[in-house]
């Protein structure tokens, strides 16, 4: 009887809860993963540790949040494998690319902004079932608001609506003076170049006659020489 009393008022307990909206995380596989949040911006709380056999898969939009934290005995580190074939992924857990330094006690958060299936885990326990499947849908409705486009705001029920806008009688036409052609700018010709003045005409100077004294007609009677007498030639000797 008292255990029967006892599962009926966990039942309504859970039941007030409920109707409550009480249970702001929402387990996922017990306390090793949660959800924080649903829709856009949902925050996955890992608690980094062994004991994921298997492997559990997380169904995430894009702008997603996954937190990983840890407390444990020996370092540890978050590490990443994006593959296609989980099975060959997880087989080779210690070629993941590195998220952060082997530390003993640390926290890692990543936004989950590429679509595809990644593998995190951690290189030295993978084998031991310290991995988590994570596949990214940045096609679905969930989107990261810094890259969605904000909806337009719905108008105020207080906003007073906007009487229509009367339409403006037409102007007869006749009324309306008909705009002056624009006048062309009357650009001023050229003014016609001056011609070089042409030298007054010279009046020719006739020239004067050139009188010239005649010279005498009679000329004096030429002096005559004195004859003088002529020397006979001596004949040339003849040789015998």
């Amino acid at each position: 009887m008292l255990r029967t009393t006892s599962a009926a008022a966990l039942l309504a307990l859970l039941a007030c809860a409920a109707a409550a909206g009480i249970a702001a995380a929402r387990p996922l596989l017990g306390r090793r993963l949660t959800q924080d949040g649903a829709g856009v911006m949902t925050t996955w709380n890992v608690d980094w540790d062994v004991d994921y056999v298997p492997y559990p898969l997380v169904e995430a939009q894009c702008g997603d949040l996954i937190t990983f934290r840890w407390d444990g005995r020996r370092p540890q580190t978050v590490a990443v494998i994006e593959a296609a074939d989980g099975s060959a992924a997880l087989a080779n857990c210690r070629d993941a690319a590195p998220r952060t330094e082997p530390v003993p006690v640390g926290e890692y958060t990543e936004e989950l902004l590429v679509d595809g299936t990644f593998y995190f885990v951690e290189p030295d326990n993978c084998e031991l079932g310290q991995a988590l499947i994570v596949r990214v849908n940045c096609a679905g409705p969930s989107l990261n608001p810094n890259a969605a486009a904000s909806p337009a705001p719905a108008p105020s029920a207080t906003t007073p609506a906007v009487a229509p806008a009367v339409a403006a009688a037409p102007v007869p036409a006749e009324d309306v003076p008909a705009p002056a052609p624009a006048a062309a700018e009357e650009v001023p010709a050229p003014a016609p170049a001056k011609a070089a003045p042409q030298p007054a005409p010279t009046k020719a100077t006739p020239a004067k006659p050139v009188y010239t004294k005649p010279l005498p007609t009679k000329l004096a009677p030429a002096k005559a020489a004195p004859a003088t007498a002529a020397v006979p030639a001596k004949p040339a000797p003849t040789k015998a």
